[in-house]
């Protein structure tokens, strides 16, 4: 839209969604909410800012710019007590969603999904924002599901289980489907999660290396790819400016805020999960040449800047 972040608050997605619930009370239906808090720019309603400490006459007019310039302790403080209030004022809207779900008699009936397209960092590798890596604070998002009381699960235990190992978002509609019980026409990316869900499986081989990749064109242009197994996680990154890899290997278990390059040390276990990274994926040949850059046009632009992602 245009209008940029206007009238896009979690109260209002709520409300909207409330209405066309209202017009159609016994159909079935599918919706996708799509809240756009937490994200910049962190202006949570008043009282969340007091909340947690911000001052809330002070107001930061292009986040674009903004939070990604040199800042001192104070003002990084600032920036995360302002993303606090972004979750929690968020929390408790969704909270409000959910008591009006169970006061329509919904909430028993329904699958609930939640999760989120990316994290957020704060200066965990001396980056901010989020599409500028591929380590834990921007990958590791929740997945929640909710089931409708009608769907049994002998294995699961009131209270729901805890998957211990990673989904990916690409695993929501195969899961989805499988619970329909609906057969996918065509290709279809992904593994379903009701085997793991359910009890029946301990683990899913599908699930044994999990890929992520982010393609970067500012400041440089970077190419980033990742592969986990089990706690094991590796990160090559090439910088075709200067024609160099970096490349990161981490023991998550030990070392979730991957603040220990263990490359060195286990070299050879790196070089493993390379070559598995490379076999899974046929076009990363886009290592060894130049990706193509995406100039948008000028409607696109204008779009971008209503955002607040371009000046």
């Amino acid at each position: 839209s245009d209008r940029g972040w206007q009238n896009t608050d979690a109260e209002v997605v709520n409300q909207k969604f409330l209405d066309l619930l209202s017009k159609y009370p016994r159909g079935k239906f599918l919706a996708f909410l799509f809240y756009i808090d937490p994200h910049t720019p962190y202006d949570p309603p008043t009282a969340y800012l007091r909340k947690f400490h911000v001052d809330p006459n002070v107001e930061i007019t292009n986040w674009a710019q903004e939070y990604l310039l040199p800042m001192g302790e104070a003002e990084r403080r600032d920036i995360v007590a302002r993303y606090d209030g972004e979750v929690n004022y968020f929390d408790n809207e969704f909270g409000n969603l959910m008591q009006e779900l169970k006061k329509r008699g919904l909430y028993d009936r329904s699958l609930i999904i939640y999760t989120s397209d990316h994290g957020e960092g704060f200066w965990d590798h001396g980056l901010v924002g989020h599409g500028n890596s591929l380590y834990e604070e921007l990958l590791r998002v929740p997945l929640i599901m909710r089931f409708p009381v009608l769907v049994k699960f002998p294995k699961l235990q009131l209270g729901g289980k805890v998957l211990t190992q990673p989904a990916r978002q690409i695993d929501i509609v195969p899961t989805t489907l499988d619970l329909l019980g609906i057969k996918p026409e065509g290709l279809i990316f992904g593994t379903s999660l009701l085997p793991l869900i359910s009890g029946k499986r301990e683990s899913l081989q599908e699930l044994e290396y999990v890929i992520s990749e982010e393609i970067l064109q500012q400041p440089e242009l970077h190419d980033i790819r990742s592969i986990r197994s089990g706690p094991w996680k590796y990160i090559i990154t090439r910088d075709f400016e200067n024609n160099e890899y970096r490349r990161e290997l981490y023991n998550l278990s030990q070392d979730p805020a991957e603040t220990v390059n263990l490359f060195e040390q286990k070299t050879s276990l790196a070089m493993e999960l390379q070559g598995r990274l490379f076999s899974e994926l046929s076009h990363l040949e886009r290592l060894k040449t130049r990706p193509k850059i995406y100039i948008p046009d000028k409607e696109t632009l204008e779009r971008l800047k209503a955002l607040g992602y371009i000046k």
